[in-house]
């Protein structure tokens, strides 16, 4: 019987140790998540910025697309090529600067 109870022992106590050794592990890889999680959070942030000023050169090109019709119309002033030119250039400092963002979030996320 002392043999038994013996083995039941060892049997426990190994059980026991492969246990904690797996609840050790997974500790670790929730740790890992919760880092993850909080990159993911101050990404979905950056995107909500980046998203409003998306939104921002939407309107700016929707303003340099009535500009045009009304030049075609036949104004052709030199002040409203000048609007449209700051404009446009506006918008593509916009979009590189946005672009240039966007690259370095793809990055971030895929490290």
């Amino acid at each position: 019987a002392d043999t038994k109870n013996q083995k039941t022992k060892e049997d426990l106590t190994s059980a026991n140790k492969e246990t904690t050794t797996k609840i050790q592990g997974l500790e670790r890889k929730l740790d890992g998540m919760e880092k993850e999680t909080k990159k993911i959070s101050g990404l979905e942030t950056k995107m909500t910025k980046q998203e409003a000023e998306v939104s921002k050169f939407l309107k700016q090109l929707e303003t340099v697309e009535a500009t045009a019709k009304q030049a075609a119309k036949g104004d052709s002033s030199g002040n409203l090529k000048k609007e449209m030119d700051t404009i446009n250039k506006q918008i593509q400092e916009s979009l590189n600067k946005w672009d240039g963002k966007m690259t370095a979030q793809e990055t971030q996320v895929s490290q």
